[in-house]
């Protein structure tokens, strides 16, 4: 997850900077990193609701595990 998150905002960084810069990436380019930053964004957030289940099953396991009646 924190992988993830670091590259979204180096590829956050990236676009800001051609912008910032006056060099426009090239609309197809501009598009395909958007894209890719969205792809980032919904994989991180997949990550993180597989996490937070993982969580939870953990501690339901440990729940059980201390109090198995």
């Amino acid at each position: 997850v924190e992988r993830l998150t670091q590259e979204v905002l180096v590829l956050r960084e990236k676009v800001a900077l051609a912008e910032s810069r006056g060099q426009e990436a090239t609309g197809n380019r501009r598009q395909q990193l958007l894209l890719m930053l969205e792809g980032l964004v919904a994989e991180r957030n997949r990550l993180n609701e597989a996490l937070q289940a993982e969580r939870q099953l953990y501690g339901s396991l440990v729940k059980f595990h201390t109090h198995p009646d």
